[in-house]
């Protein structure tokens, strides 16, 4: 292997070249996730799909994986070649927003905005018949966007991050497209990161928590991006809060609870994964009853909705 990749991976992860060049059988999930810069459930996804080369071996009785440095630096020059979408043209125009010609028995998509030589945004529009032009040749012709007003709001701590991971849709008639842009409305542009990765959209946003009405749809929605992506639901008894992998979550939480957690995954030789998977104050009052009182009588866990 290459002694700059060593090097490299070194000092990302913290630990010496020689513990690298020792560690025959691999690095972990969590160490990979710190190389590549995502979640460790996303290197979990991508070796089970076979994405990522890897191989099995036993840990405490359940089969984990490990990865050579190559392949995930290999695989971290495949991540570079997708950059970020950008969102928003800055006036009002944003991606998958829908448009209508003048009579509006037509409809269409944005479906790329993209910067111009001229420091300035383009934006494309696909409509029903395939065609793709800009947003000017378009307006020019009266086609008009059917607006959904989007708060460049930033909210305040926000810890972690939670990735959300959908299938590219089909068409721009899928309700997929209608459910981003309600993500986008509920979380505001300036909180979001969007990646089209082959045929998957990724969405990264911060630690968010909703008091507005979701409907059924998209709640359902919002379940499998979790599922496929990384991170948690925090229920309470009118909200609930998307949680972020724990490794970005703990280094954020009060030093009082991260000390309970990081106990309670030493005692019960829990993975971080699979603790936030569980739900961490779910799983805190179902096994650790004593912790958990403790942590809610000083405010530090939300009611649970039951």
């Amino acid at each position: 292997m290459k002694n700059h990749l060593i090097a490299e991976a070194a000092a990302l992860l913290g630990v010496t070249e020689d513990y690298l060049i020792g560690n025959h059988e691999g690095i972990s999930c969590n160490e990979a996730a710190k190389i590549l810069g995502v979640t460790p459930k996303t290197v979990w996804l991508k070796a089970k799909s076979a994405e990522i080369p890897s191989t099995s071996v036993k840990k405490k009785g359940r089969l984990v994986y490990r990865f050579q440095l190559s392949d995930i630096f290999k695989y971290k020059e495949e991540l570079a070649k997708f950059e970020p979408e950008v969102l928003s043209n800055g006036s009002g125009v944003y991606l998958f927003q829908r448009w209508n010609n003048s009579e509006k028995k037509k409809f269409g998509r944005v479906v790329k905005i993209e910067h111009s030589p001229k420091s300035s945004f383009i934006a494309y529009i696909q409509t029903e018949d395939g065609s793709i032009l800009p947003e000017e040749d378009l307006r020019n012709a009266g086609w008009v966007p059917e607006l959904i007003v989007i708060e460049n709001k930033k909210r305040k701590y926000m810890n972690g991050t939670v990735t959300l991971c959908y299938p590219k849709p089909k068409d721009i008639n899928d309700s997929l497209y209608d459910y981003i842009l309600f993500l986008f409305s509920e979380f505001g542009l300036n909180n979001i990161q969007l990646i089209f990765l082959n045929e998957t959209i990724v969405i990264e946003t911060k630690k968010y928590t909703s008091t507005s009405k979701w409907d059924d749809s998209h709640i359902k929605w919002l379940v499998q991006g979790l599922q496929d992506g990384g991170g948690s639901i925090t229920q309470g008894e009118n909200e609930f809060t998307l949680e972020p992998d724990l490794e970005g979550y703990l280094a954020n939480l009060s030093g009082e609870k991260r000390r309970a957690i990081n106990h309670v995954i030493q005692v019960d030789q829990i993975t971080k994964q699979d603790l936030v998977e569980s739900g961490m104050d779910l799983y805190l009052e179902t096994f650790h009853p004593h912790i958990y009182n403790q942590l809610k009588e000083k405010g530090l866990i939300r009611a649970i909705n039951k």
